[in-house]
């Protein structure tokens, strides 16, 4: 908790303690079950907690949104995607009339959109969840904030950022790379690393190069190649 709170936390309110209370939860359940009084004590905590919190979910009407953005900013992404994505929206979704697309939000649409576009292979996006979701297997996704592709998310984000939103420029040769399944990227510096990074991702699994070159990109052996290719940039 300390290292989460060291690092500035995270632009959703609590996401990061999800692990303590993962592992409290079944902690007081075990001690709660040695003692009825601790049991009492315990229970009476939750029905406090649950009644005092503003947004718990069973004082959640349908029309709780989220209202803005704080200093940081910090936000009630729950609220942000209440409206579109939650059990209220569903019970008032109706297929035939609203098409086949829930949760009702853009990126959605957009993903259905780009799922149905014949001459696209590849397309680039900041959402790889709904996005993702409606677009299917059969194209491919460039996660530009990172979250899901190991070569962006080692190299510097694009400025002005929010925090948890890092968008990365996409290397030249990269997209080309990860359709071909190949190394076509065009900074040599950049696509010695990649090699190393594919090897690690995509090699044989056991094999003792790849163990090698584990090993080595955790030392820092081939920071050299990265912050050339930045220097560059």
């Amino acid at each position: 908790m300390i290292y989460v709170l060291g690092v500035g936390g995270d632009f959703m309110h609590g996401r990061f303690w999800t692990g303590a209370f993962a592992v409290a939860a079944p902690v007081l359940a075990e001690l709660a079950s040695r003692s009825r009084s601790l049991m009492a004590a315990l229970a009476a905590a939750c029905i406090a907690v649950v009644a005092l919190e503003t947004h718990s979910p069973i004082k959640t009407s349908d029309g709780y949104v989220e209202t803005s953005l704080d200093r940081y900013p910090i936000v009630d992404e729950r609220g942000h995607y209440f409206p579109s994505s939650s059990l209220w929206a569903w019970l008032r979704w109706d297929p035939r009339r609203d098409g086949e697309v829930f949760p009702r939000q853009h990126w959605s649409f957009e993903g259905v959109a780009a799922r149905d576009n014949p001459t696209l292979r590849c397309v680039s996006a900041n959402n790889v969840g709904y996005f993702g979701y409606w677009v299917g297997i059969r194209k491919t996704i460039i996660d530009k904030l990172a979250l899901g592709d190991a070569l962006l998310a080692r190299l510097p984000c694009k400025r002005p950022w929010r925090i948890g939103h890092f968008e990365r420029n996409i290397p030249e040769g990269y997209v080309e790379s990860v359709l071909s399944g190949g190394n076509r990227i065009a900074d040599p510096d950049l696509a010695r690393f990649y090699g190393k990074l594919r090897l690690i991702t995509q090699g044989s699994l056991w094999s003792f190069e790849r163990l090698e070159t584990i090993l080595a990109m955790n030392l820092g052996c081939y920071n050299h190649l990265l912050r050339s290719y930045t220097r560059a940039q």
